[in-house]
Protein backbone atom coordinates (compact mmCIF):
# COMPACT_ATOMS: atom_id res chain seq x y z
CA UNK A 1 0.00 0.00 0.00
CA UNK A 2 1.23 3.48 -0.90
CA UNK A 3 0.14 7.08 -0.34
CA UNK A 4 0.89 8.54 -3.76
CA UNK A 5 3.48 10.97 -2.33
CA UNK A 6 6.48 10.56 -4.63
CA UNK A 7 9.75 10.41 -2.69
CA UNK A 8 12.08 11.02 -5.63
CA UNK A 9 12.72 10.20 -9.26
CA UNK A 10 15.05 7.45 -10.38
CA UNK A 11 16.69 6.60 -13.68
CA UNK A 12 16.35 3.32 -15.54
CA UNK A 13 19.92 2.06 -15.65
CA UNK A 14 19.42 -1.29 -17.31
CA UNK A 15 16.66 -3.38 -18.94
CA UNK A 16 17.29 -7.09 -19.26
CA UNK A 17 14.83 -9.67 -20.66
CA UNK A 18 14.03 -12.30 -18.03
CA UNK A 19 11.77 -15.07 -19.27
CA UNK A 20 8.56 -13.45 -20.55
CA UNK A 21 9.21 -10.38 -18.38
CA UNK A 22 11.98 -7.85 -17.81
CA UNK A 23 14.49 -7.14 -15.06
CA UNK A 24 14.89 -3.42 -14.37
CA UNK A 25 17.85 -1.85 -12.61
CA UNK A 26 17.02 1.61 -11.27
CA UNK A 27 19.55 4.19 -10.12
CA UNK A 28 18.57 6.67 -7.42
CA UNK A 29 19.76 8.26 -4.18
CA UNK A 30 21.78 5.93 -1.97
CA UNK A 31 19.68 7.17 0.98
CA UNK A 32 16.61 5.42 -0.43
CA UNK A 33 18.55 2.28 -1.39
CA UNK A 34 20.11 2.07 2.09
CA UNK A 35 16.66 1.69 3.65
CA UNK A 36 15.53 -1.08 1.31
CA UNK A 37 15.34 -4.76 2.19
CA UNK A 38 15.05 -7.83 0.00
CA UNK A 39 11.40 -8.35 -0.93
CA UNK A 40 10.33 -4.75 -0.23
CA UNK A 41 7.67 -3.19 -2.44
CA UNK A 42 8.51 -0.07 -4.43
CA UNK A 43 6.08 1.78 -6.68
CA UNK A 44 7.83 2.54 -9.97
CA UNK A 45 5.70 5.07 -11.87
CA UNK A 46 2.83 3.76 -9.76
CA UNK A 47 3.35 0.04 -10.46
CA UNK A 48 4.08 -2.02 -7.36
CA UNK A 49 7.27 -4.06 -7.91
CA UNK A 50 9.38 -6.25 -5.61
CA UNK A 51 13.03 -5.55 -4.79
CA UNK A 52 15.22 -8.54 -5.74
CA UNK A 53 18.65 -6.94 -5.27
CA UNK A 54 19.97 -3.65 -3.95
CA UNK A 55 23.19 -1.86 -3.09
CA UNK A 56 24.99 1.45 -3.54
CA UNK A 57 22.81 3.69 -5.70
CA UNK A 58 20.90 0.92 -7.49
CA UNK A 59 18.15 -1.59 -6.87
CA UNK A 60 16.66 -4.30 -9.08
CA UNK A 61 13.03 -5.26 -9.65
CA UNK A 62 11.28 -7.74 -11.92
CA UNK A 63 8.34 -6.76 -14.11
CA UNK A 64 6.12 -9.48 -15.56
CA UNK A 65 5.04 -9.57 -19.19
CA UNK A 66 1.56 -8.44 -18.10
CA UNK A 67 2.97 -5.45 -16.21
CA UNK A 68 5.07 -4.44 -19.20
CA UNK A 69 2.06 -4.71 -21.52
CA UNK A 70 -0.53 -2.97 -19.34
CA UNK A 71 1.60 -0.11 -17.96
CA UNK A 72 3.94 2.51 -19.36
CA UNK A 73 6.94 0.48 -18.15
CA UNK A 74 6.75 -1.38 -21.45
CA UNK A 75 7.51 1.92 -23.20
CA UNK A 76 10.42 2.94 -21.00
CA UNK A 77 14.01 2.97 -22.22
CA UNK A 78 17.41 3.21 -20.55
CA UNK A 79 17.90 6.72 -19.20
CA UNK A 80 14.19 7.43 -18.69
CA UNK A 81 13.10 8.96 -15.37
CA UNK A 82 10.52 7.22 -13.17
CA UNK A 83 8.66 8.19 -9.99
CA UNK A 84 9.64 6.19 -6.89
CA UNK A 85 7.80 5.57 -3.62
CA UNK A 86 8.45 2.95 -0.98
CA UNK A 87 5.53 1.10 0.61
CA UNK A 88 3.69 2.74 3.48
CA UNK A 89 4.78 1.70 6.98
CA UNK A 90 2.45 1.44 9.96
CA UNK A 91 2.49 4.83 11.69
CA UNK A 92 3.49 6.84 8.60
CA UNK A 93 1.49 9.91 7.67
CA UNK A 94 -1.12 9.33 4.97
CA UNK A 95 -0.62 12.57 3.09
CA UNK A 96 -2.14 11.44 -0.21
CA UNK A 97 -4.77 8.70 -0.56
CA UNK A 98 -4.83 4.89 -0.56
CA UNK A 99 -2.82 3.77 -3.60
CA UNK A 100 -2.46 0.02 -4.18
CA UNK A 101 0.14 0.07 -6.93
CA UNK A 102 -2.17 -1.96 -9.18
CA UNK A 103 -2.53 0.08 -12.35
CA UNK A 104 -6.06 0.18 -13.81
CA UNK A 105 -4.92 1.24 -17.26
CA UNK A 106 -3.14 3.90 -19.27
CA UNK A 107 -4.31 7.40 -20.10
CA UNK A 108 -2.79 9.99 -22.43
CA UNK A 109 -1.59 13.53 -21.85
CA UNK A 110 -3.78 15.99 -23.75
CA UNK A 111 -2.77 19.57 -23.03
CA UNK A 112 -1.57 22.08 -20.43
CA UNK A 113 -2.27 25.72 -19.65
CA UNK A 114 -0.72 28.13 -17.13
CA UNK A 115 -2.76 29.22 -14.10
CA UNK A 116 -0.59 31.93 -12.59
CA UNK A 117 2.38 30.09 -11.12
CA UNK A 118 0.50 26.82 -11.31
CA UNK A 119 -0.24 24.76 -14.40
CA UNK A 120 -3.37 22.87 -15.42
CA UNK A 121 -2.85 19.52 -17.14
CA UNK A 122 -5.54 17.62 -19.05
CA UNK A 123 -5.51 13.84 -19.52
CA UNK A 124 -7.71 11.50 -21.52
CA UNK A 125 -8.90 8.46 -19.57
CA UNK A 126 -10.56 5.22 -20.74
CA UNK A 127 -14.18 4.75 -19.71
CA UNK A 128 -13.43 1.95 -17.24
CA UNK A 129 -11.36 4.44 -15.24
CA UNK A 130 -13.30 7.64 -15.92
CA UNK A 131 -16.46 6.20 -14.30
CA UNK A 132 -14.73 6.31 -10.89
CA UNK A 133 -13.62 9.94 -11.20
CA UNK A 134 -15.39 12.71 -9.30
CA UNK A 135 -14.60 16.39 -9.07
CA UNK A 136 -12.22 17.04 -6.15
CA UNK A 137 -11.70 13.29 -5.83
CA UNK A 138 -8.35 11.50 -6.03
CA UNK A 139 -6.48 9.92 -8.93
CA UNK A 140 -2.98 8.42 -9.08
CA UNK A 141 -1.02 9.44 -12.19
CA UNK A 142 2.28 7.60 -12.60
CA UNK A 143 1.95 6.84 -8.90
CA UNK A 144 1.40 10.45 -7.79
CA UNK A 145 -1.70 11.21 -5.71
CA UNK A 146 -3.44 14.19 -7.30
CA UNK A 147 -6.81 15.94 -7.05
CA UNK A 148 -9.25 15.87 -9.95
CA UNK A 149 -9.87 19.51 -10.83
CA UNK A 150 -12.34 19.28 -13.71
CA UNK A 151 -14.06 16.58 -15.76
CA UNK A 152 -15.21 16.39 -19.36
CA UNK A 153 -16.35 13.70 -21.80
CA UNK A 154 -12.78 12.60 -22.61
CA UNK A 155 -11.10 12.73 -19.23
CA UNK A 156 -10.04 15.07 -16.46
CA UNK A 157 -7.65 17.82 -15.42
CA UNK A 158 -5.34 18.41 -12.47
CA UNK A 159 -3.49 21.49 -11.23
CA UNK A 160 0.18 21.40 -10.21
CA UNK A 161 1.57 24.06 -7.89
CA UNK A 162 5.25 25.05 -8.33
CA UNK A 163 6.46 22.72 -5.55
CA UNK A 164 4.72 19.70 -7.12
CA UNK A 165 6.04 20.66 -10.54
CA UNK A 166 9.58 20.48 -9.18
CA UNK A 167 9.09 16.94 -7.84
CA UNK A 168 7.00 15.28 -10.56
CA UNK A 169 7.89 14.89 -14.21
CA UNK A 170 4.29 15.25 -15.42
CA UNK A 171 4.86 18.86 -16.42
CA UNK A 172 7.32 17.65 -19.07
CA UNK A 173 4.85 15.37 -20.82
CA UNK A 174 4.11 15.89 -24.50
CA UNK A 175 0.70 15.58 -26.16
CA UNK A 176 -0.07 11.91 -26.68
CA UNK A 177 2.36 10.62 -24.04
CA UNK A 178 1.03 7.72 -21.98
CA UNK A 179 0.61 7.75 -18.20
CA UNK A 180 -0.31 5.08 -15.67
CA UNK A 181 -3.70 5.62 -14.01
CA UNK A 182 -5.10 4.12 -10.82
CA UNK A 183 -8.52 5.24 -9.66
CA UNK A 184 -9.50 5.52 -6.00
CA UNK A 185 -10.15 2.01 -4.63
CA UNK A 186 -13.01 3.31 -2.44
CA UNK A 187 -15.09 3.88 -5.56
CA UNK A 188 -14.62 0.25 -6.60
CA UNK A 189 -15.81 -1.05 -3.23
CA UNK A 190 -18.87 1.21 -3.31
CA UNK A 191 -19.70 0.04 -6.83
CA UNK A 192 -19.50 -3.62 -5.80
CA UNK A 193 -21.63 -3.15 -2.67
CA UNK A 194 -24.32 -1.18 -4.51
CA UNK A 195 -24.22 -3.67 -7.36
CA UNK A 196 -24.88 -6.57 -4.96
CA UNK A 197 -27.81 -4.72 -3.38
CA UNK A 198 -29.26 -3.87 -6.80
CA UNK A 199 -28.96 -7.49 -7.92
CA UNK A 200 -30.76 -8.65 -4.78
CA UNK A 201 -33.57 -6.14 -5.38
CA UNK A 202 -33.91 -7.25 -9.02
CA UNK A 203 -34.13 -10.92 -8.01
CA UNK A 204 -36.79 -10.16 -5.41
CA UNK A 205 -38.75 -8.11 -7.93
CA UNK A 206 -38.56 -10.93 -10.48
CA UNK A 207 -39.88 -13.44 -7.93
CA UNK A 208 -42.80 -11.19 -6.98
CA UNK A 209 -43.62 -10.53 -10.62
CA UNK A 210 -43.48 -14.25 -11.36
CA UNK A 211 -45.90 -14.99 -8.51
CA UNK A 212 -48.33 -12.35 -9.77
CA UNK A 213 -48.19 -13.68 -13.32
CA UNK A 214 -48.75 -17.25 -12.12
CA UNK A 215 -51.79 -16.18 -10.12
CA UNK A 216 -53.26 -14.28 -13.06
CA UNK A 217 -52.93 -17.36 -15.30
CA UNK A 218 -54.80 -19.77 -12.95
CA UNK A 219 -58.48 -20.54 -13.82
CA UNK A 220 -61.03 -18.77 -11.64
CA UNK A 221 -62.05 -22.03 -9.96
CA UNK A 222 -58.43 -22.78 -9.01
CA UNK A 223 -57.94 -19.29 -7.67
CA UNK A 224 -61.06 -19.72 -5.53
CA UNK A 225 -59.82 -23.10 -4.37
CA UNK A 226 -56.43 -21.56 -3.48
CA UNK A 227 -58.21 -18.83 -1.49
CA UNK A 228 -60.24 -21.45 0.35
CA UNK A 229 -57.10 -23.39 1.21
CA UNK A 230 -55.48 -20.23 2.52
CA UNK A 231 -58.51 -19.44 4.68
CA UNK A 232 -58.62 -23.01 5.94
CA UNK A 233 -54.94 -22.87 6.80
CA UNK A 234 -55.47 -19.61 8.68
CA UNK A 235 -58.39 -21.17 10.60
CA UNK A 236 -56.33 -24.22 11.55
CA UNK A 237 -53.48 -22.03 12.79
CA UNK A 238 -55.95 -20.06 14.95
CA UNK A 239 -57.44 -23.24 16.38
CA UNK A 240 -54.01 -24.66 17.12
CA UNK A 241 -52.97 -21.42 18.79
CA UNK A 242 -56.14 -21.47 21.00
CA UNK A 243 -55.70 -25.14 21.80
CA UNK A 244 -52.10 -24.55 22.78
CA UNK A 245 -53.06 -21.82 25.26
CA UNK A 246 -55.93 -23.89 26.70
CA UNK A 247 -53.61 -26.82 27.24
CA UNK A 248 -51.04 -24.56 28.85
CA UNK A 249 -53.66 -23.15 31.26
CA UNK A 250 -54.88 -26.63 32.14
CA UNK A 251 -51.38 -27.85 32.88
CA UNK A 252 -50.69 -24.88 35.15
CA UNK A 253 -53.97 -25.39 37.04
CA UNK A 254 -53.25 -29.05 37.59
CA UNK A 255 -49.74 -28.31 38.84
CA UNK A 256 -51.08 -25.67 41.25
CA UNK A 257 -53.62 -28.06 42.74
CA UNK A 258 -50.91 -30.66 43.21
CA UNK A 259 -48.93 -28.19 45.25
CA UNK A 260 -46.07 -27.73 42.79
CA UNK A 261 -46.87 -24.05 42.22
CA UNK A 262 -47.32 -21.48 45.02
Amino acid sequence: MFTGLIEMTGTIDRLTPKGPGVELVIRCSHHLVAELSLGDSVAVDGACLTVTRYGGERFTVDASAETMALTTLGQRRIGDLVHLERALRLGDRLGGHWVTGHIDGMGTFRSKAPLGEAVQLWFNAPSQIAKYLVKKGSIAIDGASLTVNELDAQGFSIVLIPHTQSILRLNHKKTGDSVNLESDILGKYVEKLLGSQLLGSQLLGSQLLGSQLLGSQLPHSQVGHADALAQSSSYNETQNHTKHHSTSNLDLSTLAKAGFLK
